[in-house]
């Protein structure tokens, strides 16, 4: 087995998956994609942070984060620059420019992308309803759908179903 040859770390004050997405988008534009990602979601305080970012430092990686909250966001600057080691803020430009542009204040809540709210609600109703449909199953149905998918069998309208309803359309 490869041994990886660069660590990654994750850090979030939610799930990290926001993190996670982008680190695995810009591993895939290299060749040498021996990468370990270390991740590590629902980070709420300063002593987890500090102790993540000492773990972090003697690996020569870096640390990709995704904080909401204004004392974590400056503990970990504070704890790259005394543990000389090299952070990437995926959030924060694009929360700046919404300030800037919109003159606009965040919430600094972790965690509002995943909560269960109505439009979350909505997306499980229409995969409910699209699984429960699937293949003709109820064609009454069809009149209550926001889309209908018509095809031969095995032209994969089933995942795209999957797919759309996950997206909240039935």
């Amino acid at each position: 087995m490869e041994q990886a040859s660069h660590y990654v770390t994750i850090v979030s004050d939610s799930i990290g998956d926001t993190a996670d997405a982008v680190v695995q988008a810009v591993i895939h534009q290299f060749q040498n994609q021996r990468v370990t990602i270390r991740r590590y979601g629902n980070v709420r305080s300063e002593d987890e942070l500090r102790k993540l970012m000492e773990e972090t430092a003697p690996l020569n990686g870096f640390v990709a984060y995704t904080l909401v909250q204004p004392e974590l966001r400056e503990m970990i600057r504070e704890e790259a620059v005394r543990l000389d080691l090299r952070i990437v803020d995926i959030m924060g430009p694009m929360m700046q420019a919404f300030i800037d542009t919109f003159d606009d204040s965040p919430q600094e809540r972790p965690g509002l992308l995943h909560q269960l709210d109505d439009k979350y609600f909505r997306r499980m109703e229409a995969i409910e309803f699209t699984v429960a449909c699937d293949d003709g199953r109820d064609l009454g149905a069809m009149l209550k759908a926001d889309i209908v998918l018509l095809g031969m069998s095995r032209t994969s309208k089933t995942p795209l179903s999957i797919f759309l309803a996950h997206r909240g359309k039935r």
